[in-house]
């Protein structure tokens, strides 16, 4: 995601956030419609738009972290109520999402069609109107993102449908500007299709190992996701592969990537490679109770069935 969660506090009052991102999102779209149609759009009405997209994305990358990795640990929901919330959570974060998007393009315009002589000083010498455009190529990209989960939690037809849209919009809009976010999201666009539409498969090989997936800039933490995505859509998960990994993992610093620190643990289990495991888990503590809660929800699932 654009946005990465980091290690915190999973008991903490929700309350709060959710009541801050609620007032937030009511601030901009039942004050600021009605004023923006008529003042000069500002720095601080831009950076507003882009504060709340932000804590749009964030809340619901806390709130479904659990319901994530749960499915990336199990390879499905198993529970149907985990499939309904994340849906839901998605398709409303989406929306909000929309809806921001929207009152962005309507800054945007104001700030283009606005012809005093003072326009360079306003919004061109500061970069002001370029702010405001690359934040409504992040609030996409994040929506996109947010969209994944929503056709993660779909049934098939919405599912594929969703994922085409995906496609669609990485190539119209974000092809130009390739990134780690853009290539992840589109590497696992593919593979989700792929598992239904078997004409996919060949573009999700490729993607996985496209040398256009190494590029100068390209972080260790998209290169651990590309190869974890890439040793599991293999379908047989070797040994050789994942202690390869753990050990160019033990060696860059991604302490504070907590995600993908479960990633890689849930792929060690996965593949019974528990001495990696182990060093993996000994090497970032901080990780245990999580991973605990995990083995105790697969266990407890399997002794229901």
């Amino acid at each position: 995601t654009a946005y990465e969660i980091k290690e915190c506090d999973w008991s903490s009052d929700v309350c709060s956030s959710d009541l801050y991102a609620v007032l937030c999102i009511a601030f901009f779209f039942l004050f600021s419609s009605a004023s923006l149609a008529d003042a000069i759009p500002t720095a601080e009405d831009i950076n507003g738009l882009a504060e709340t997209a932000k804590r749009t994305v964030e809340k619901f990358m806390q709130e479904t972290f659990k319901l994530r990795m749960e499915y990336e640990y199990n390879g499905q929901f198993l529970d149907p109520n985990d499939r309904d919330n994340l849906h839901k959570l998605a398709g409303k974060t989406s929306a909000q999402l929309q809806k921001i998007t929207a009152s962005q393009r309507k800054l945007k315009k104001q700030i283009e069609d606005y012809q005093g002589d003072d326009w360079d000083q306003r919004y061109g010498a500061n970069g002001v109107w370029r702010k405001l455009s690359a934040d409504i190529y992040i609030t996409n990209l994040n929506k996109c993102e947010i969209d994944f989960y929503l056709a993660l939690a779909s049934g098939q037809l919405q599912r594929n449908e969703i994922l085409h849209k995906i496609l669609a919009q990485i190539d119209s809009t974000f092809s130009h500007m390739p990134s780690d976010t853009i290539n992840l999201l589109k590497i696992k666009t593919l593979i989700l299709l792929a598992e239904t539409e078997s004409d996919y498969m060949t573009q999700a090989k490729d993607a996985l190992h496209s040398p256009e997936m190494i590029y100068p800039g390209m972080s260790c933490e998209f290169d651990i996701r590309r190869q974890i995505q890439r040793i599991k859509f293999s379908g047989k998960i070797r040994p050789d592969q994942v202690n390869k990994l753990t050990d160019y993992f033990s060696k860059i610093d991604c302490s504070d990537d907590f995600e993908l620190i479960l990633s890689l643990a849930i792929l060690q289990l996965q593949s019974k490679q528990f001495k990696a495991f182990e060093k993996t888990v000994q090497s970032r503590p901080e990780t245990k109770d999580f991973l605990g809660s995990l083995v105790l929800s697969d266990l407890s699932h399997r002794i229901a069935q």
